[in-house]
């Protein structure tokens, strides 16, 4: 049937089978495809999912090693889909906040010293020791101001950048990235 036909089918729940799995699923379960003739793909999402994890498990360089080959790339792409990428992230821990709370547990346990310096500043911003200020101390920027650590043994001992300059002292140190 054309595309354009389905207008007249109001109320009918149209049918696939997945070529993969070969269980019959509504087109909703199919990924667009304009290269096929009922524009979705011939495997259902979760069989393209499953093929994807396991590709991904299997081949576990490319995804570092293409990122080394093309640095730039994901930085153009954050820039450009910043408000995007910022809403689909929020969205994604507020469905899975045991993910984000494991993903959380998993980077404390990977970078501990890192971890107790953060909580150390946290604590010390709270009782007033630290006082967080509203300007960056490498370009004067307002805003979010988060502290840089240069030595982590030194816990409180900071320079407060705005959140470019972090990356950016981030980027040069090659220090690990905070998840966010």
């Amino acid at each position: 049937m054309h595309p354009h036909q389905w207008g007249s089918f109001v109320g009918v729940v149209m049918q696939k089978v997945c070529t993969r799995c070969r269980i019959e699923r509504d087109l909703e379960s199919f990924h667009r495809n304009s290269r096929a003739k009922d524009g979705r793909a011939s495997w259902c999402r979760t069989c393209s999912r499953a093929y994807s994890k396991n590709w991904r498990e299997v081949n576990p360089e490319y995804g570092s090693r293409w990122r080394e080959v093309n640095p730039e790339y994901n930085r153009r792409w954050r820039e450009a889909n910043s408000v995007r990428w910022k809403e689909k992230s929020r969205q994604w821990a507020k469905a899975n906040p045991e993910k984000g709370a494991a993903a959380s547990c998993r980077y404390a346990k990977r970078y501990p010293k890192l971890n107790r310096a953060l909580s150390a500043v946290h604590y010390a911003v709270k009782v007033g020791h630290l006082i967080r200020p509203e300007t960056c101390e490498e370009c004067g920027r307002e805003g979010h101001i988060e502290a840089h650590h240069e030595d982590y043994s030194r816990p409180l001992n900071v320079v407060w950048l705005c959140r470019p300059c972090h990356g950016k002292t981030r980027r040069l140190k090659s220090v690990p990235p905070r998840n966010r």
